[in-house]
């Protein structure tokens, strides 16, 4: 029996003549350039190991876009990026290597930003990990426990929660301020306090659960505290949606794992994706929408372009 590969070109082009077609995502309508992952969460086995990864730029206009520049955050970071033009419908690879704090069990946060004429910085995250156990804290005000851990969420919606801060020392401290890593973080109606010594304090935050699905996504929270260095916390969940779970099977099913999909996002009605191919590029970006009993109505294929790059 002949096994028939359908291509998510093909499929698309069927699925539009028996359905309207889904419109577009909304970060597409407001920017040509999607980067892909949108961030990246790191563990390095041992400290101050270096890890190369990459991102890919996807130009999804039917214009080419000229990029200008790249730069990380601190000199853990190098990007290995040369101003071109990047053409319509291209993606391009760009290789990353990124140095792991020499502390065993210590995070940082860094951020990758790519320029390009006329548009806004394309900005990329990045959380790295050191393996191992950290150091006892001194005493001092403390989380405990050290990071809020939300677990399972479902992707967009609004979530309320906690950071617990104790005082371990044998003196009083007062925490002055707290700032976040992003304005999905919100610490709610913060204002100044101070813990004698033993005491504890539940500090209320929110969380606005990312769009994009399956992927951990953390963020931090910097308490500053008089006398000590600031204390920071991280926020860490994973969001799911039964849609995607849904959308997951019946283009999988449909594909014969031809693609592989990555990269889901939950947008306005409509859930997009990654299709990756076997040598791990991406080969295009599925826009699918999904009938209240789960029947896929809509999908289309908007393929990319894979340029080379430099060996530089």
């Amino acid at each position: 029996m002949t096994r028939t590969t359908v291509t998510l070109a093909t499929l698309a082009i069927a699925m539009a003549a028996a359905a309207p077609p889904a419109h577009a995502a909304p970060d597409q309508q407001n920017t040509p350039l999607l980067l892909v992952p949108a961030e990246l969460e790191l563990a390095a086995p041992t400290p101050g190991a270096e890890l190369r990864r990459s991102v890919w730029i996807v130009n999804t206009s039917s214009t080419p876009v000229e990029l200008l520049a790249a730069r990380g955050t601190c000199g853990c970071t190098t990007v290995a990026f040369k101003p071109q033009a990047l053409p319509p419908r291209a993606s391009l690879e760009v290789p990353l290597r990124i140095r792991a704090p020499k502390t065993p069990g210590v995070a940082k946060s860094v951020q990758v930003t790519f320029a390009a004429e006329g548009l806004p910085p394309l900005k990329l995250p990045v959380r790295i990990q050191s393996e191992g156990i950290p150091a006892a804290p001194r005493p001092g005000i403390v989380a405990e426990p050290a990071q809020v851990d939300l677990g399972p969420v479902i992707a967009g919606e609004l979530i309320t929660a906690s950071a617990r801060l104790v005082n371990t020392g044998s003196e009083p401290r007062t925490v002055t301020a707290a700032r976040t890593s992003c304005g999905c973080t919100r610490v709610i109606d913060f204002a100044p306090f101070t813990l004698p010594p033993g005491e504890a304090f539940d500090v209320p935050i929110e969380v606005d659960a990312p769009a994009r699905v399956g992927r951990p996504f953390t963020k931090e929270i910097t308490f500053i505290v008089e006398e000590q260095a600031p204390l920071k916390v991280p926020v860490r969940m994973i969001a799911g949606h039964p849609d995607v779970d849904a959308a997951r099977q019946r283009v999988d099913a449909l594909l014969n794992d031809a693609y592989e999909l990555d990269d889901f996002a939950v947008e306005e009605g409509s859930i997009t994706a990654i299709a990756w191919n076997t040598r791990r590029e991406p080969e295009g970006r599925v826009t699918m929408t999904l009938a209240e009993d789960g029947r896929l109505t809509s999908l289309r294929f908007d393929a990319f372009t894979t340029m080379a790059r430099d060996a530089t």
